[in-house]
């Protein structure tokens, strides 16, 4: 762990360690100038993490709130004060103040390699995030999001569960405390049902399903009639043969 991300964990709390451990290990497997981008300011902890561990990314790296003030939720006035206090001021990520569903509607700043999203905690704020910024996620990129299965916040569970958590789409990874990371996979083709074999007594079927009934019972009888006079040939046949066994 590094030491400025934990001093910040033990003065705030709202990431716990294991948790910007995992953020920290997401951030090393990122390929130079990777576009990075965090949904909820908080504390500044989870950018904090992200860019001490790779300081090459604060370029490149986007932290999206509508707070800028200074409140206990936090917000990018927050984030501005871990940096200024970490001495890492420099390294502070484009901050990007607005509704976090409205910006992931309108990103335009090219794919995203790993997104954190920890913001709106509710069934309907969490569904817009993840329905706006999921899209912009590269194939093969991460997502993390915060507070799953937390007690005192049932939504954000709940919302995962019912979204992530069963796409195809998504590989889940792994679970640290609270923060559960994804990975984007490649589309799945549509599977297409096998075409229907038809069967041949179907077609035998549909030869006779505008024949009459008496023009079938016609056609028994003139068949029995044939099968008759056949017979009487074999017999005769078979006596002609006998006399000439005789003689």
């Amino acid at each position: 762990m590094k030491e400025k991300t934990k001093k910040l964990v033990e003065a705030f709390g709202f990431l716990k360690m294991d948790e910007a451990q995992l953020l920290m290990e997401a951030a090393d497997s990122l390929a130079a100038g990777s576009i990075v981008v965090n949904v909820g300011a908080g504390a500044g902890t989870s950018a904090l993490a992200i860019i001490e561990q790779r300081p090459d990314l604060a370029v490149t790296f986007y932290t999206v709130d509508m707070r800028d003030d200074d409140n206990p939720f936090g917000g990018m006035l927050n984030e501005l004060h871990a940096f200024q206090n970490a001495k890492m001021e420099h390294l502070l990520p484009n901050q990007i103040k607005g509704d976090s569903s409205t910006v992931g509607n309108e990103w335009y700043k090219g794919e995203i390699a790993f997104l954190i999203i920890d913001a709106d905690h509710t069934t309907d704020g969490l569904t817009k995030d993840i329905q706006s910024w999921l899209p912009h996620l590269a194939i093969g990129g991460l997502v993390a999001l915060h507070d799953y299965k937390r007690d005192v916040w049932p939504d954000v569970a709940a919302v995962i569960d019912n979204t992530l958590m069963k796409d195809a789409n998504y590989e889940y990874i792994e679970t640290r405390d609270t923060m559960v990371l994804f990975r984007k996979l490649e589309p799945q083709p549509l599977q297409m049902p096998e075409p229907e074999q038809e069967s041949i007594y179907r077609k035998a079927d549909e030869r006779t399903a505008d024949i009459e009934p008496e023009q079938v019972q016609e056609e028994t009888a003139t068949e029995e009639v044939a099968e008759k006079k056949v017979s009487k040939r074999r017999k005769n046949t078979k006596v002609a043969v006998e006399d000439s066994a005789k003689e």
